[in-house]
Order: C-alpha cells, then structure tokens, then sequence
C-alpha cells in the first residue's frame, strides 16, 4: 500500500495562487477580446450609417438626413421600469415657408414604467413639474416603435441599425438626474453666474434675438462655439461654413474646452445605461469629418481641438442664459439634441423642460445641476420652459438642417470643376 504524500502547505499555497493568477488572466484576456469585439462591431455600424447618410449629399432639393438610435428588446428590458413608449406617431402642422421646422409631432402612450408612471399622473393632477433626480434608479428613457408607420413614410430618417426588427424600438429621449451616480466623472471648474460671462460677452454675439417671432419664441442669451453654416463663401469660392465669431480668441479657448469636457462627462453616464449610445449621437458630424479627409478645402473645419475630447463627434457647443422657448416644436435637425446642467455658483439654477408625449398630454422635467438628457428634436416636440436662479446657464449641442445643406453645397463645390451643384 502506497500512502499519499502530504503536499508542503506552503507550496500548495503557492500552486493555489498560480492557478488564480492563471485564471485571472485568462478572465481579464477574456474580457479585453469582448471589448475589442464590441468596439469593432460598433465601429462597422457606424461605418454603414455613415455610407448610407452618403446618398443625402447627392440628393436634389432640401432633404437632409436624421439618424435615429435603435434600442433593441434587450436593452429595453433592461431599463423597461424607467421607460415610456410612444404610439400612434403623426407629425401635423408643418411649415412648409420654413426647411427647418419640423411641425410637431403627437402620440398615445402605449406603456409607463413603474418608476415613472406615479410621478406622471401626479403631475397631470397637480399640473406640476417632475424633478428627475426625484425619480427611482435615476433617468428617464422615453422610446417608440421603430416600425411607425410614420418613420417609415419620412425620407429624412434613417436608423443606426440595417436590420430593424419588428420588437425595435426608437429612443427619442434619455435624462439623467445626476451624472455622478453613473459614471466616474472629471471634475470641472464651477461656473461662475456672473464672472465666467463677462469674457464672453467681450469676444461674442449672442444668437438669440429676443423677439417673439424668432425660433419659436426664443429668448435669453446663446453664446456658440464651433463650425457653423456660413451666409458667405469663403476666400476660394467654394466653401460657404465657417467658425463662429470670437473662436480664435485664445481667452475663448478655456470655454471651448470647458463645454466639451462637460459633454465627455455627461456620455459617459450615458454609456452605462446605454452602451454604445453616445458613438451614435453625432453621427451626421461624424460623416462630415470622414468625409472631408481628402478634401483640402474642408478638412481643416473637420481638424481642429475642437473634436479631440475622445472624439465624441461634436462639431459646436453653446452656452445658453436664461433661455426660454414660448412654442412647442419639432426642428429638422441632423443630429440628437444633448443639453447638460453644470455645477454652478448659484446652488438655486434649474432648467425646466417640456415634452409633447400625446396629443394634449406633455411631460414637464426640471433638470439640476450635475443632471443632462439627450432628445430627437425632430421626432419629440419640446421646448424650455424657463430657468430658476441667478443668470442660470446650460450647455447644448447638435447639428442642423441649414449646416448639411451648406456642408452639401462646399463639397460638391470642391469635388467638382464647374463648382456647380447640379
């Protein structure tokens, strides 16, 4: 009989740790194959979009594309008690006078979570405002069917997906209560309500006119950084974009850089509850950029600080102050609409938004400090209600109508020897 010699404690401790580590290695090569997998995946989606966006440069008359972010069943589940689905989408009383505006949308409600679905009726009683960072798991995520009859007939919508199943759903808007509790963020200057304005006020123009005819009823102050569409060519003729007044101003840098670093912030809260999401919110501007890489006369727009922030796709950013909108609305944008609350001097500033969910039936947010959302200003009718607190500032980016048309126009001019769109 031939006993079993007893291992040496110490080197069966030893051999015990070897095999964790080995484990814990292939876990963690495991996991890096997974995120590459899902990068690249991402990557030729986005890629698809972007070929299929193509066909809108070559498109005569006015169209101009908007991309829309598929949710599949999955996802929703997953987030199914912070959700409200959208039916029945009509778009009525567009105006055909302006190629921006979207007329206004309408819908039924076809299901309310249950972490939303009590604040909702309260606020339909009390005819009040639902605090987001009141609601439970912190954000709201409002969706339609991505087979409305409605997306379907639309020319301008496209989706981020080629295959759009039947249980496919549409995000028209995600909020945020605190950006904080979903994600690591970078911390950031806190803005000065009185101080951090004035530099501004020195270099730029604000482009709200305060004049009730003037989009929708705007009024406030809106200070924009980046590319814009241009009323004029440029030197060569051919290029008719260019960059918002003020931008080469070095002291203007410090907000350019403030403005994007938020908005980094702000998408990596919504990566957690939407992997993937904030890839897919600029991908019109997206597009611009990898579409003028051989173009001399447009790259240098598409090649500058301004897109470096973990390329995020943003082509301008705003700072806005005490601004309001009197009408509901829906716009032909080119892009998600993304707005973000900073930390500021004043504890008291909030935003308060509204959302046309139903015909007769909107939804009233207020948005504090540290809190965002992104939206559809196409397929969602919206409009800010107002602001409390002392010059309470927000910070909004997306891509319009009017810019595509331009972008069109330069690089059919620059890619063709008569310079004559066809």
């Amino acid at each position: 009989m031939v006993r079993k010699q007893k291992m040496d404690p110490i080197l069966q401790e030893h051999l015990e740790m070897m095999q964790q580590r080995k484990g814990g290695k292939e876990k963690k090569k495991e996991k890096q194959e997974s995120k590459k997998e899902e990068r690249q995946q991402k990557y030729y989606e986005n890629r698809r979009v972007k070929m299929r966006l193509k066909r809108f440069i070559s498109c005569k008359g006015a169209v101009t594309p908007h991309p829309l972010i598929i949710v599949n069943r999955e996802q929703f589940n997953e987030m199914k008690k912070n959700s409200i689905v959208l039916k029945n989408m009509e778009r009525v009383n567009v105006n055909k006078k302006n190629s921006a505006d979207g007329g206004m949308t309408n819908y039924s409600i076809a299901y309310c979570g249950n972490n939303i679905s009590y604040l909702l009726v309260q606020s339909w009683l009390n005819k009040s405002v639902i605090d987001v960072k009141l609601i439970s798991d912190g954000y709201l995520v409002i969706l339609c069917s991505a087979k409305e009859m409605c997306l379907a007939e639309d020319e301008k919508i496209c989706f981020t997906t080629q295959q759009v199943k039947q249980d496919d759903y549409v995000l028209l808007l995600l909020c945020i209560g605190d950006i904080r509790t979903f994600a690591k963020v970078e911390e950031l200057m806190v803005w000065d309500n009185v101080h951090d304005l004035i530099p501004i006020r020195q270099c730029k123009k604000s482009t709200i006119k305060n004049y009730s005819h003037h989009h929708y009823g705007s009024s406030g102050y809106c200070y924009s950084f980046g590319v814009r569409d241009s009323y004029s060519k440029d030197v060569s003729g051919m290029v008719s974009i260019g960059n918002y007044r003020g931008d080469d101003s070095l002291q203007m840098q410090k907000y350019k850089d403030y403005i994007l670093r938020n908005f980094s912030n702000l998408h990596k809260a919504f990566d957690t509850v939407i992997p993937g999401l904030p890839s897919r919110l600029n991908l019109t501007c997206r597009f611009y950029k990898s579409l003028s890489k051989k173009n001399s006369k447009l790259e240098s727009y598409f090649n500058t600080d301004v897109y470096k922030v973990e390329d995020m796709g943003i082509l301008s950013g705003s700072v806005n102050i005490d601004a309001k909108t009197s009408q509901l609305h829906c716009e032909c944008d080119c892009t998600y609409t993304s707005i973000y609350i900073p930390n500021q001097a004043d504890n008291s500033a909030t935003v308060t938004f509204e959302f046309n969910i139903g015909q007769n039936n909107t939804i009233r947010l207020r948005f504090p400090q540290w809190s965002g959302f992104t939206y559809s200003a196409y397929c969602l009718g919206h409009r800010q209600v107002g602001t409390e607190g002392l010059l309470c500032m927000n910070l909004s980016t997306y891509s319009g109508k009017r810019m595509f048309y331009k972008y069109r126009q330069s690089y059919i001019r620059s890619t063709t020897s008569s310079h004559v769109i066809q």
